[in-house]
């Protein structure tokens, strides 16, 4: 999901974590392009419930880059 600020990136993280949605920050990939440099990751089967929340806390998404393999389990794994 892209964003054309963080302050919508960051209110629909928080509200698709209270929604039971999962989603992970990152940097927005260099294959979309968005004003803002946030992205989140998301679940391409999420989209419509994702859709539903965002309206639902006033965040506005820009754009959706569906883009294969960006959520890797083991990606923020150290050891």
């Amino acid at each position: 999901m892209l964003f054309r600020s963080h302050t919508d990136g960051l209110a629909l993280y928080g509200a698709l974590k209270g929604a039971g949605v999962g989603a992970r920050i990152s940097p927005t990939p260099r294959a979309a392009r968005a004003e803002c440099g946030m992205s989140l990751l998301v679940s391409c089967d999420d989209e419509e419930r994702i859709r539903a929340v965002a309206r639902g806390c006033g965040a506005h998404i820009e754009g959706v880059a569906r883009l294969p393999r960006q959520i890797k389990p083991d990606r923020d794994r150290y050891c």
